[in-house]
């Protein structure tokens, strides 16, 4: 009792999304990550116009190993020579890569939000007293819940059980 299922609980996008992010920088990415990153930036690359060096794909990429500053940055080729097929060339990349702060942005950026958090133009919500209103069904045959005076207009006065307000009063006062 009082525990959310597991489908909801982090059903709140705010949630989802620190634990994401904190996740990936606590751990970083996996080289299935950066394979996916590099194969991605070389077809922008190619569809890309330009000197080759100036291109959004190339600077992405040369930026990111600027900022990675560490000892082997400067022997990993440059994109449009760079090879995510070669094993040798992917793991030199990621263990250069692999928690750099901009890589991990533009990892959640591009791949995983879009694939995962489902946004919609407009939202559709209803409470109770929509549901059990005319507003979106002339004839209603039921409404569930607990014995209210708060019911939809629509629905007219709630009719209560005879002596069903004795028993939840002998429920909730009963010290057993």
């Amino acid at each position: 009792k009082d525990v959310p299922s597991r489908s909801s609980e982090f059903a709140h996008p705010d949630v989802v999304i620190g634990l994401t992010v904190l996740g990936h920088r606590y751990e970083g990415l996996r080289k299935r990550d950066l394979l996916r990153i590099t194969t991605q930036l070389k077809a922008d690359y190619a569809r890309q116009i330009g000197p080759r060096d100036q291109r959004p794909a190339a600077v992405t990429f040369s930026t990111w190993l600027r900022e990675a500053s560490r000892p082997g940055a400067a022997s990993v080729l440059p994109l449009p020579l760079f090879q995510p097929a070669d094993d040798v060339q992917l793991t030199h990349l990621w263990q250069l890569l692999r928690q750099e702060k901009a890589v991990v942005y533009y990892w959640l950026q591009q791949h995983v939000f879009p694939a995962t958090m489902n946004f919609q133009r407009v939202k559709l919500s209803a409470c109770g007293h929509d549901l059990g209103s005319d507003l979106l069904f002339g004839s209603r045959i039921a409404f569930s819940g607990t014995p209210s005076n708060l019911l939809p207009l629509d629905l007219g006065d709630c009719e209560y059980e005879p002596g069903s307000d004795g028993r939840i009063l002998h429920v909730l006062t009963n010290p057993e």
